[in-house]
């Protein structure tokens, strides 16, 4: 997990940055706090046991509001960007903990009344304070291996104006903590929750009425490779096993928010010498596959999400099919950053951090 903090810490920082156009002459800062109930859901029966009591939770957040001529901001009806920190009692804290998480978040309004707006939120980030699997002192945690952990939690709601800088939030969200496989157990926790809180604006903006004028889209096609690496464990106690993928994609953008497209695969990981008897030769590490993929576009981030299917694989950890889910940022007119997370029927397998060149025509 240690070897994928830079990145998200660098995911982090700018999607902060989004903001540092707005308001040239006055920026609207905003302060938040939270409260939630929930409950975390057990997807197998192997962490059933685990779930002995509501979640309570609290969250505090600060936030820009985006105000400016960049296209994208205009595209997502100026969404709010910010950082919060959260803290939660899931129920059993024996045994889970208490985690907290420090994350950077996205808020964007479907639409824009002047009393009501409803929204999504999308936040990632870092978590810490669960207790992790022990064999000696831990040994009923089999959903978290690692002290540090992934945060991310997708949200929908609204937010109702009391008076000009004071709004009432409601809020109903998914959460989500692994390692992605970097170290065992990693069945992840999830959990739902309501959540209630207010909303303070240093100063108040009125956006109803506003047009905003959005150029025609022309379609465009993208080519690109990606190189990632990590590392993974097979069993919880075992040593790191070095994993990489070669991915190659051409996808058609078919508007400002989307591109989808097909590609190619070749994952080498080492774990899968563990089913072989004889000499650890190459083609028992290798797999190949092709996919289909989807990307939802946001200023120079795309959220990537793919599936994919299973053409050369010699190791007898056979499967199928494979998924992904990851993010992307183009940091320059024809490279990119990546990081990603490769999975079975929802079981991630491991993590894919690197770098990729792509060019459009």
């Amino acid at each position: 997990m240690k070897k994928i903090i830079p990145i998200i810490f660098l995911i982090q920082i700018h999607i902060l940055s989004f903001a540092q156009e707005s308001f040239p002459n006055k920026r609207s800062y905003f302060f938040e706090g939270l409260f939630q109930y929930g409950s975390i859901l057990p997807h197998r029966i192997a962490i059933k046991h685990l779930h002995t009591g509501p979640l309570f939770g609290y969250e505090f957040k600060f936030g820009i509001q985006t105000i400016g001529n960049n296209l994208w901001k205009k595209i997502y009806n100026h969404p709010e960007v910010g950082f919060g920190f959260y803290g939660a009692n899931l129920g059993n804290p024996s045994v889970l903990g208490n985690p907290n998480a420090f994350y950077s978040f996205i808020r964007i309004p479907i639409k824009r009344g002047r009393k009501f707006i409803p929204f999504y939120q999308i936040a990632t980030g870092l978590t810490y304070n669960l207790k992790p699997y022990d064999p000696v002192v831990n040994p009923e945690n089999l959903a978290i291996g690692s002290e540090l952990n992934q945060y991310f939690n997708l949200s929908i709601g609204g937010r109702l104006k009391i008076n000009p800088k004071l709004c009432l939030i409601n809020e109903i969200g998914f959460t989500h903590f692994s390692n992605a496989a970097v170290k065992k157990p990693n069945r992840g926790i999830n959990s739902f929750s309501y959540k209630l809180g207010l909303n303070f604006n240093t100063v108040h903006q009125e956006f109803v009425g506003r047009k905003f004028e959005i150029p025609d889209f022309e379609p465009l096609y993208e080519f690109y490779i990606f190189y990632g690496a990590g590392l993974r464990q097979h069993d919880p106690g075992d040593e790191f096993y070095f994993t990489s993928t070669i991915s190659t994609g051409l996808l058609r953008q078919y508007g400002h928010k989307g591109k989808y497209g097909i590609g190619m695969d070749i994952f080498y990981d080492e774990t899968l010498y563990i089913f072989v008897d004889d000499e650890p030769f190459l083609k028992y590490a290798l797999k190949q596959g092709f996919f289909l993929s989807h990307e939802f576009i946001i200023s120079g981030f795309s959220i990537v999400t793919q599936l994919g299917i299973y053409t050369y694989q010699k190791s007898f950890a056979h499967h199928t099919f494979y998924n992904r889910i990851g993010l992307k940022y183009k940091f320059s007119k024809h490279f990119f950053t990546n990081i990603s997370i490769k999975s079975h029927s929802a079981k991630a397998d491991f993590v894919e951090a690197g770098l990729g060149y792509y060019f459009l025509k």
